[in-house]
């Protein structure tokens, strides 16, 4: 089963194959700024760890992290409603099988576009990024997806024998 650094690695070809795959189709017609690449860049490598967060992992240690952070800053607004749900995201990791749901291709494209959704809503300006966002998001939790069912093994074996 590959580890963190290799889904990382992966992450970062998945990201790279898809910004010059953009360049080449011309989408979006302006090159991607450098700032707006650097968030690809996290979205596609944040998406290639995302599905382990239902285990024992760096990116469950991340997951947590933030969400303290954020159901903190919860606590001092006292946002209620949000704080609710807040906790019901965070427990499910804990509540789920590994490779069960995180690992299903229209359950993370469903997060992903669903929250993209939810900020796009918020920042109408952002939107063409949010937009990349769950792109790169998506196609880096896939090469997640891909590693953890055998694509390494399925090269070795028929591909370089």
């Amino acid at each position: 089963m590959p580890k963190y650094k290799t889904h990382l690695f992966a992450g970062f070809i998945t990201f790279a194959f898809l910004k010059q795959f953009s360049r080449i189709i011309q989408i979006p017609p302006n090159p991607f700024t450098a700032h707006e690449t650097v968030i690809l860049l996290f979205f596609c490598l944040f998406g290639s760890l995302f599905p382990d967060i239902d285990t024992k992992s760096k990116i469950q240690k991340i997951f947590y992290i933030f969400f303290f952070l954020a159901i903190f800053v919860l606590l001092i607004n006292k946002n209620w409603l949000l704080l609710g749900i807040s906790s019901l995201i965070a427990m499910t990791p804990l509540l789920v099988n590994h490779r069960g749901i995180f690992h299903r291709l229209w359950f993370i494209t469903s997060i992903a576009i669903a929250t993209g959704i939810l900020f796009a809503n918020f920042h109408n300006q952002y939107q063409h990024i949010v937009l990349y966002s769950v792109l790169f998001f998506s196609a880096g939790a896939f090469s997640h997806i891909a590693l953890d069912y055998g694509v390494i093994r399925f090269i070795k074996r028929k591909i370089l024998k």
